[in-house]
């Protein structure tokens, strides 16, 4: 339910059929239970949230250049936080955040400076 209040794309994730299972979040996350006190911790959080388009000039800047949440709540599709990384290769999850991207810089950012001037 948290993924998809930040309106982050479910996906497939993990290698043996019998494993494979839908994930609203990086492939790398993680999870533990202590039981010391019975309560549930999420860890590796820091891709969570989806990357920006890559830039060609940055090595592996989808590790580095995330998008913000309230850019992913104002997203129109959810955003998958594996795209562009070595875990997903779907095109699709590309265009999506590739148009994210573009609504950031070319309409909501212009916006915020030109309140600001």
């Amino acid at each position: 339910r948290l993924g998809e209040s930040l309106n982050l794309k479910g996906h497939r994730s993990g290698q043996a059929p019998k494993r494979v299972q839908v994930i609203y979040g990086p492939h790398d996350i993680q999870g533990y239970h202590c039981p010391a006190d019975g309560k549930y911790y999420l860890m590796s959080l820091s891709r969570l949230f989806p990357p920006t388009q890559p830039e060609p000039h940055i090595k592996n800047s989808y590790l580095v250049h995330l998008l913000r949440p309230e850019a992913c709540q104002l997203s129109l599709k959810p955003l998958n936080s594996d795209t562009f990384s070595p875990f997903n290769a779907d095109p699709e999850d590309e265009a999506d955040v590739i148009a994210a991207t573009e609504e950031i810089f070319s309409r909501l950012l212009p916006t915020v400076a030109s309140t600001l001037m």
